[in-house]
């Protein structure tokens, strides 16, 4: 993740973005006539978890809590302190408790792996942190909520991709890698480009959303071998999908090839995530780590990964979801051509992405799971190279 620089002039950065007190505008000349704080009120309960979690994790005092406690909330002087409390307090208190997660965790890899690695996977890991950025206050990219909380937001596009061909005559390891990268990914922001839907809509729109009819589709393409260039009214009749033929001659055959694929590569990536699959995947590094170096520092940090996501702990608040600027792929044409469309969307759209992360000890556990599985992610792709 990336953030601005901060008076804790730490190599990795959490600081205050845009927190504020609102304008109010000229109060009303009335004596006993209290002025209101919109964005206060609407943020009443995400302040109060940052002053709670503050409160727990100390890193705001008994005094200062007793002093927002007995603020006037409609007044200048009370939104002043409070934004002084969650600026100096908690933010600070916050930032310096994630760097010493965050640089914990990276420690133990730099001191667990082989020196070839080191470089390449500080390049990778400092890459994949800037592409992030945790900040507080009113999100840009939120136009809904228009509350005052903790956000991430990702700087822009992004797609991490894994290559598996280092190990593609190795069907044991090159599975196991496939599943690691699987179970590491669903603590990460990105989505598996296949599992995004990309063609479900023009699915929907031309073959009423039948996937049987989609899989007839798929295998006779495969049976006639023909790249694209089928003769669909032939391929109706003898599939019996007559009524059909007008819509796909309208999209052509590709998109429906691509649905049907990116659906099978779906699954495949559901099931690597299994718990047999992810009993056989520590099995199969456990055993190819005997001779390979590389993949013995793998198997000992997977062992750190935890076992379900916290994704609960966030909250989408921007005007499009994730998948849409964070996706990983293993390389394929077929994600790739995913990808292409996807980001193509996006950038016409120029719309931005943006999640609240919840003040709790649970939205703790989410930074924890992402800092883990962040840098296992950037130890796998040094490996790979």
């Amino acid at each position: 993740m990336n953030y601005s620089p901060t008076a804790l002039k730490m190599p990795w950065y959490l600081a205050l973005n845009k927190a504020y007190v609102p304008e109010v505008g000229t109060l009303n000349e009335t004596p006993d006539q209290k002025t209101r704080f919109g964005t206060f009120e609407k943020s009443i309960d995400s302040i109060g978890d940052m002053l709670k979690l503050g409160k727990a994790k100390g890193f705001i005092s008994d005094e200062r809590i007793q002093d927002v406690i007995n603020i006037d909330v409609h007044s200048h002087n009370g939104m002043e302190l409070l934004a002084d409390v969650i600026t100096n307090d908690f933010w600070q208190g916050y930032s310096t408790h994630l760097n010493t997660m965050r640089g914990a965790i990276e420690q133990r890899y730099l001191s667990e792996m082989p020196n070839e690695l080191k470089a390449r996977f500080i390049e990778i890991s400092n890459n994949h942190l800037s592409f992030q950025k945790l900040s507080i206050g009113m999100c840009e990219a939120d136009t809904y909520t228009e509350k005052f909380k903790i956000t991430i937001t990702p700087s822009e596009i992004f797609l991490t991709d894994f290559d598996l061909g280092k190990y593609k005559f190795d069907s044991r390891i090159e599975s196991a890698l496939f599943s690691l990268i699987n179970l590491t990914m669903r603590h990460q922001l990105e989505c598996a480009a296949a599992a995004h839907g990309e063609y479900e809509w023009l699915m929907e729109e031309t073959l009423d959303g039948n996937d049987e009819i989609a899989n007839k589709i798929y295998q006779y393409w495969q049976q006639h071998n023909e790249d694209f260039e089928l003769d669909i009214e032939e391929m109706g009749k003898e599939l019996g999908i007559e009524s059909y033929v007008e819509g796909i001659e309208e999209i052509g055959i590709e998109p429906i090839i691509s649905y049907v694929a990116s659906m099978k590569l779906e699954l495949k990536i559901t099931r690597s995530m299994e718990d047999e699959s992810a009993k056989q995947c520590l099995s199969a590094l456990a055993h190819a780590g005997k001779e390979d170096k590389n993949i013995a520092i793998l198997h000992k940090m997977a062992c750190y990964l935890p076992n379900k996501p916290v994704h609960h702990a966030l909250e989408n608040v921007g005007d499009i979801s994730m998948e849409y600027q964070a996706l990983y792929t293993f390389g394929s044409q077929l994600e790739y051509s995913l990808v292409e469309s996807i980001f193509e969307q996006t950038y016409q759209t120029g719309e931005e992405a943006a999640l609240m992360l919840e003040a709790t000890e649970l939205g703790l556990s989410f930074l924890q799971n992402y800092f883990e599985s962040l840098y296992l992610k950037s130890l796998i792709q040094a490996v790979l190279e």
